[in-house]
């Protein structure tokens, strides 16, 4: 019989660190292999940069999608071997590494696209 803690407890056991590696790599993928190709308000990398010309549009969401690729594998590597070898919660391994990934592409990101700008 389903009860309230019974569902409370099976919610909890869900590997949320672990599918959230799953939703960023899928992110990944869909980011280097489907990259926006038109300026638009709801898919790709925009950010006021990214979204002042059609060049720095396609140059940011390819760039993006190239870094943010390998780095979500990493991280869903990492989630999955925490989870299944150590037997550890990989939650906040997920939250810090869901920020780092995206610190980081977004400040190569916008680095190159400044670059870019000057030249």
């Amino acid at each position: 019989m389903l009860t309230l803690y019974s569902l409370y407890f099976e919610v909890k056991s869900i590997d949320v660190g672990v599918l959230g590696a799953v939703v960023l790599f899928a992110v990944g993928l869909l980011s280097r292999f489907l990259p926006a190709e038109h300026i638009n308000r709801f898919y790709g990398y925009r950010t006021p940069t990214s979204r002042e010309n059609l060049q720095n549009w396609k140059i940011a969401n390819r760039y993006f999608g190239a870094l943010f690729l390998p780095l979500s594998a990493v991280l869903l590597l990492a989630a999955i071997v925490t989870r299944y070898v150590f037997k550890i919660d990989p939650f906040y391994l997920f939250l810090i590494g869901y920020v780092l990934i995206v610190s980081v592409c977004v400040g190569c990101v916008e680095y190159k696209l400044r670059k870019e700008d000057s030249q």
